[in-house]
């Protein structure tokens, strides 16, 4: 696997595969069986790329993701040549995520991305991290590796800078309004229906709203409530007990997806 040891960034080599020495080959074909042995073992999504960003390995479980059956099928392609229409979107993205890495000559650098677009199994959210595939007896960098597992909602939250959140709201339009038993929800009145799901105070529901969907006058966690009793009534629910409205929408599956207006505020690949 391998050495993430540091060097000295003016001595560092870029190899390309047409460089690859004997010994290159040996250190890869080695790193592709210890991928092969994860593959069988878990469902981590695991993989290299070279420095063109052309994948050398990679697990079943990040190629099932892509729109392939095992690690064997990833290799060779570029991410534009991927099945997976979502990832050959983002390609362009990915590349300049490599060619930050492997420019800096740092063995030690790494890098966190987000990327939220549609996979082969689903709109998702997976958080990457990145580093170089560094080969230390002939201080070469020979490409990238790359590590990903799935986000929950909460966890986006936590790790998206505001910055992002403030200026995408802006730059992005509501999307399509949903069905509840014959009941239109908007974009908004859906978001406030999954974070009291999740648990959310009115007050943080309220910060998190002005923070993502800017007004003339910040919401206060009345503004909240008024509107989370609107959406009882709106629903025929008995009552606007705010658990009343939990178990509803729990009951019809609810809580199983994410309001898609959430991830077209994030969508795409972003370092963070």
């Amino acid at each position: 696997m391998n050495d993430n040891n540091s060097c000295k960034n003016d001595s560092c080599k870029i190899v390309t595969p047409e460089q690859f020495t004997p010994e290159h080959l040996v250190y890869l074909n080695d790193f592709k069986k210890s991928l092969e042995t994860i593959s069988a073992q878990s469902n981590i999504i695991f993989g290299a790329k070279d420095v063109n960003s052309k994948h050398i390995t990679a697990t079943n479980a990040y190629a099932k993701i892509v729109g392939l059956n095992n690690g064997n099928d990833v290799s060779a392609r570029l991410d534009k040549e991927m099945p997976c229409e979502g990832t050959a979107q983002y390609a362009d993205c990915y590349v300049r995520e490599d060619l930050s890495l492997i420019n800096s000559l740092d063995p030690e650098k790494n890098l966190s991305v987000l990327n939220v677009h549609h996979y082969s199994d689903g709109l998702k959210a997976r958080l990457f991290k990145k580093h170089l595939l560094y080969h230390k007896q002939s201080n070469s960098i020979l490409g990238t590796i790359y590590s990903g597992f799935d986000l929950k909602f909460k966890d986006i939250l936590n790790i998206i800078p505001s910055y992002i959140m403030k200026f995408s709201s802006r730059s992005l339009p509501i999307g399509k309004q949903k069905l509840i038993n014959d009941i239109e929800l908007t974009d908004y009145e859906q978001e406030i229906c999954f974070l009291l799901i999740l648990n959310w105070e009115f007050k943080q529901i309220a910060n998190f709203m002005n923070e993502t969907r800017p007004m003339r006058n910040n919401r206060t966690a009345d503004t909240i409530i008024k509107k989370k009793n609107y959406i009882c009534e709106k629903l025929n629910l008995p009552s606007t007990n705010v658990g009343d409205l939990q178990d509803f929408l729990v009951s019809i599956g609810f809580h199983n997806s994410m309001p898609t207006s959430f991830y077209n505020r994030i969508v795409g690949s972003t370092i963070l």
